[in-house]
């Protein structure tokens, strides 16, 4: 029987490697492959996808707090909080969601988010908001919303900046 204290250990390393950008360590906590999913949708990556990934996620300076953790069967359930400037902007506070990690062999192979709570109209709203602003004003940086690579992302801070700076004129 795999010792479950462990395996809580290994999630929490996880969070604790997110919050600290390190995906060196974290590289070492995922199998060779790792599956996200969340509301029927499935993201397989490999290493190198998922590192593409998490450069994305990175660069929006996120802080994830584990707020529950429990072993179920063969799985360990968790409730985390995240904030970062991305949703700091859209939701203007931390969204919550619910994760199931599964662990084979020591390592995180699948992460299913089974709920995921924040404000759905107000996310709407400034997401479409920023969205036409940019392609009126800064076309340059069009499609930043779709690009999930570092560089994606850094154009989706340059548009959020470059928003609030016009919105507080």
């Amino acid at each position: 029987m795999k010792n479950k204290g462990n395996d809580i250990e290994l999630v929490q390393k996880y969070y604790n490697e997110l919050n600290n950008s390190n995906y060196s360590k974290i590289s070492q906590l995922v199998g060779d492959s790792i599956t996200l999913s969340e509301g029927g949708y499935y993201m397989n990556f490999s290493e190198n996808d998922y590192y593409r990934f998490f450069q994305w996620d990175s660069v929006f300076s996120p802080t994830y707090k584990v707020l529950e953790i429990n072993q179920k069967n063969n799985t360990i359930e968790v409730t985390i909080s995240k904030l970062c400037d991305r949703i700091q902007f859209l939701n203007e506070k931390p969204t919550t969601a619910k994760e199931i990690f599964e662990i084979r062999e020591h390592q995180i192979t699948t992460i299913t988010t089974t709920e995921l709570n924040f404000d759905y109209k107000l996310w709407d709203l400034k997401k479409n908001k920023i969205i036409s602003w940019i392609k009126l004003n800064h076309p340059e940086l069009d499609g930043f919303i779709y690009d999930q690579t570092k560089n994606g992302a850094q154009k989706y801070l340059k548009a959020i900046a470059l928003y609030n700076k016009f919105n507080k004129l």
